[in-house]
């Protein structure tokens, strides 16, 4: 099964990461898996178990997934 990588649409610098199972066919996260909080992949500790940034205060229902989120917004930047 495939990992999604997952943003915030208030803080899109923020990333988890869940089961593609997770994810709804709007890219949206459904709830449905256990949700793995990465960081911001511009600062130090990415992807550890200790991210050096905090998890945004925002519902799980602003979560989406970092492609679709990129094509609403134009294009795709960095797919980290």
């Amino acid at each position: 099964m495939r990992h999604i990588t997952l943003t915030c649409e208030d803080h899109p610098n923020l990333r988890w990461g869940c089961k593609e199972v997770a994810v709804g066919p709007t890219g949206r996260f459904t709830g449905g898996r256990t949700l793995f909080f990465h960081g911001d992949p511009d600062q130090p500790h990415y992807d550890s178990p200790w991210p050096n940034v905090d998890e945004c205060p925002c519902d799980v229902r602003k979560l989406i997934a970092l492609n679709v989120w990129q094509e609403s917004q134009g294009g795709a930047e960095d797919v980290s």
